[in-house]
C-alpha cells in the first residue's frame, strides 16, 4: 500500500527527493527553491512524495495556475478574439493544476523508483490531486481542469486513455542535437549549406557593433526592472501566456543555481537592450526566457543571434544537446533545431467543455503553421 505526503515548501522535502530526482536540474532542490523565490504571483508550488511503509519511491511537482489573476493573456491576437478568449478561459478554467513545470517544455514533472511501476505511480499522484484541491477550496480557490504536461508518445498512453483523459497534441518541442565530430562553433559553420551560412553570416554582421557579457548575480540584482521590462515586452505580445514572472525571477535562479544557470546580456553603447538564459541540465543545455527591445530586434536580428550564439555556447562547452522549447518553430528549424513532438493530457470538470476540450484548444491556442529547413549537408 503507497501512501503520500503533500508539502507546501521545499524545507519540509525529505532528503531522499534530490536522489530520486536522478540528476534533472528542474526538479532539483536548488531549482526549485529558485522557483518558490520567484514565484509568478497567480502559481502555486505542491511537492507530493509517495512512499512504501517509511522508504519514498517517488516525487511530483504540482503547480496550481490561477487563470484569472493575469492581467493578460497574450496581446498578439485580434481585438475580438482575445477578448472572447479571455472572457471563456476565465469563466470557465479560471484555475488549472498542472502536474509538471509550465514554465518548461518538457518532462521535468515527477521521478519514481524501479520498486514502484508507471500506472501504480501514477494512479497514486492522481488519487492526491483530491486532497490538493480539497486545500484550494480552503482558499476559496478551484481547480476546474488537470492537465498532466509534455511527454514523448507513446508515453503512459496506457494508464490516461482509459480514464477518458484528452490528449492534448501541443506544438512540437526543438531540439538541437550536437554533432559529436564537432570540436567548435566553426566545425557548426562548416557544416551549413551555403544560404544557411550566409544567414548565419548575414546575423552576425548586424550586431558587430554590439557588446555581449555574462551577467553576474550582482548585476542582475542591481537591474531586474530593466531585465524585467525586456521579458515582459516579448511576453506581452505572445499569442497565450498562463503567468508573468516576477521581477526577481532571474536574481533568483542566479542565487541558487550559480554556475548552471546562464544570462547574457546585449549592449548598445552600455544600453542593454537584450538578454537572454540558458540552464545546464547534465549533458543537455535548456534554453529557457529571453527579452528585447522590440524597436531594435529586427535591426539587429537580435532574436536569431541569440539563437546562434546559444548553439555556439553549447558546442564549445561540450553539451549533447540544446532544447529550444516549442516557440518560434520555423526560425529554430532553420540553425538545425528537429522538432520532436510531445503531447499533455487534459480532464476538465465539467463534461461539455471536457468532450470539447481539443476543439477549445486549438482556437484558444492554433497550430502554427511552419515549414521545417534543412540547414546542414549531406555529410552532416
Amino acid at each position: 500500500m503507497y501512501t503520500t505526503q503533500i508539502k507546501l515548501t521545499t524545507n519540509e522535502l525529505s532528503d531522499a527527493w534530490e536522489t530520486i530526482a536522478n540528476g534533472d536540474i528542474f526538479l532539483s532542490i536548488s531549482y526549485l527553491k529558485s522557483l518558490e523565490e520567484g514565484i509568478p504571483s497567480n502559481m502555486q508550488l505542491f511537492f507530493i512524495e509517495v512512499y512504501d511503509m517509511e522508504k519514498v519511491v517517488g516525487i511530483a511537482l504540482v503547480q496550481y495556475i490561477e487563470i484569472k489573476q493575469l492581467s493578460t493573456l497574450g496581446e498578439r491576437d485580434p481585438w475580438l478574439h482575445k477578448q472572447l478568449r479571455n472572457f471563456c478561459l476565465k469563466k470557465f478554467c479560471p484555475g488549472v493544476l498542472v502536474v509538471g513545470n509550465n514554465l518548461l517544455t518538457g518532462n521535468h514533472g515527477f521521478r519514481h523508483t524501479q520498486g514502484i511501476t508507471s500506472d501504480l505511480f501514477l494512479n497514486t499522484i492522481e488519487n492526491s490531486l483530491q486532497s490538493i484541491q480539497n486545500q484550494l477550496n480552503i482558499q476559496q480557490k478551484k481547480a476546474s481542469m488537470i492537465t498532466w504536461k509534455d511527454y514523448t508518445f507513446p508515453d503512459y498512453t496506457s494508464f490516461f486513455k482509459p480514464k477518458k483523459y484528452v490528449t492534448l497534441q501541443a506544438q512540437p518541442n526543438m531540439i538541437f542535437h550536437v554533432n559529436v565530430q564537432w570540436k567548435g562553433f566553426e566545425d557548426y559553420k562548416t557544416a551549413l549549406q551555403k544560404k544557411y551560412r550566409q544567414q548565419l553570416q548575414r546575423a552576425q554582421r548586424k550586431i558587430v557593433h554590439l557588446e555581449k557579457k555574462k551577467l553576474n548575480i550582482n548585476w542582475i540584482e542591481h537591474n531586474e526592472e530593466q531585465l524585467h521590462a525586456l521579458y515582459y515586452a516579448v511576453a506581452e505580445n505572445a499569442p497565450f501566456n498562463t503567468f508573468i514572472l516576477p521581477k526577481n525571477h532571474f536574481s533568483a535562479l542566479k542565487k541558487h543555481l550559480n554556475d548552471q544557470f546562464y544570462l547574457y546580456g546585449y549592449f548598445d553603447q552600455e544600453v542593454l537592450i537584450g538578454f537572454s538564459t540558458l540552464i545546464a541540465n547534465g549533458k543537455q543545455m535548456d534554453t529557457y526566457f529571453l527579452g528585447y527591445n522590440p524597436q531594435v530586434q529586427k535591426n539587429y536580428l537580435l532574436y536569431l543571434n541569440m539563437l546562434y550564439d546559444m548553439v555556439a555556447f553549447s558546442i564549445n562547452q561540450g553539451f549533447e544537446k540544446i532544447v529550444f522549447g516549442r516557440t518560434a518553430l520555423e526560425i529554430k528549424s532553420s540553425i538545425g533545431a528537429e522538432p520532436e513532438e510531445v503531447i499533455g493530457w487534459m480532464q476538465h470538470q465539467k463534461p461539455f467543455i471536457h468532450r470539447n476540450l481539443v476543439k477549445i484548444t486549438k482556437w484558444v491556442e492554433p497550430k502554427a503553421t511552419w515549414t521545417v529547413r534543412h540547414p546542414f549537408t549531406e555529410k552532416h
